[in-house]
């Protein structure tokens, strides 16, 4: 494996500590954290990142992104990483993107990385339990079918970035115990949605405010996109009003 950097590499990393060096200082960090600001990040500046293509790094031309690969992105996130920004690039870019590019459907791919290319939407990924410790397999939220959808009963803690996301990727149980790959499915689900509930609460690390969620869905009824695969199914999760849109490929779990 390579890992000497190229010219286009070279001149990525350095654009991006240019920003953060000039545009994220401590002071403005701290600020947000003492001001108790409720996104915790500024969404200006989250604009300024995708103006710079940062948000589409690893999204399809298809959608608007830039259609680079792990070692660019790579470059970004360790100058985000060294100027403690707050902006959500790991929950959107790294696992929400990467949740709807491993397992989403052409559709959902369609229907949401251009709008979060463009800094327009956030996702986050509700994959932990607080029972889990740390095990992303642990899941004991379930997932049955009404009604021709599927409810959600659960609770998902700490969900990096929730309290800011549009749009929730919800690991959820439909057949089997709670640990192990069989038996478990993805749902995309609009964050809000009906019978959903989301607590905020805030970390300092080094200086840098960090915000996450606890969401329980005590009664969230979803619309399927998907069908049932070999580990369950694999839909994407909408509110009762919306209709179910072509079949996506199973999301692994």
């Amino acid at each position: 494996m390579d890992l000497v950097l190229t010219e286009e590499q070279e001149l990525l990393r350095s654009t991006a500590r240019e920003l953060v060096s000039n545009r994220s200082s401590l002071r403005r960090i701290r600020t947000l954290r003492d001001g108790a600001d409720p996104d915790g990040f500024s969404r200006a500046l989250w604009k300024e990142m995708a103006a710079l293509g940062w948000l589409g790094i690893p999204v399809p031309v298809e959608h608007g992104g830039l259609g680079l690969g792990a070692m660019d992105l790579a470059c970004v996130m360790e100058e985000v990483g060294r100027g403690l920004m707050p902006e959500p690039l790991l929950s959107t870019v790294v696992l929400g993107a990467g949740a709807l590019l491993l397992g989403g459907s052409a559709a959902q791919q369609a229907a949401h990385l251009p709008a979060l290319v463009a800094g327009e939407r956030l996702l986050a990924l509700a994959a932990y339990e607080t029972r889990g410790r740390h095990d992303p397999l642990h899941t004991e939220t379930r997932a049955e079918r009404a009604d021709g959808g599927w409810v959600l009963r659960g609770e998902k803690a700490p969900v990096l970035d929730g309290h800011v996301a549009d749009w929730l990727v919800v690991s959820a149980r439909v057949a089997g115990g709670v640990a192990g790959v069989d038996g478990l499915g993805l749902f995309l689900v609009p964050a809000g949605a009906s019978g959903s509930a989301s607590r905020g609460s805030r970390a300092s690390t080094g200086g840098t405010p960090r915000s996450s969620a606890s969401t329980a869905s005590a009664s969230r009824r979803t619309t399927p996109w998907g069908r049932p695969g070999p580990r369950g199914p694999c839909s994407s999760a909408s509110s009762t009003a919306a209709r179910p849109r072509s079949p996506p490929r199973c999301w692994a779990a």
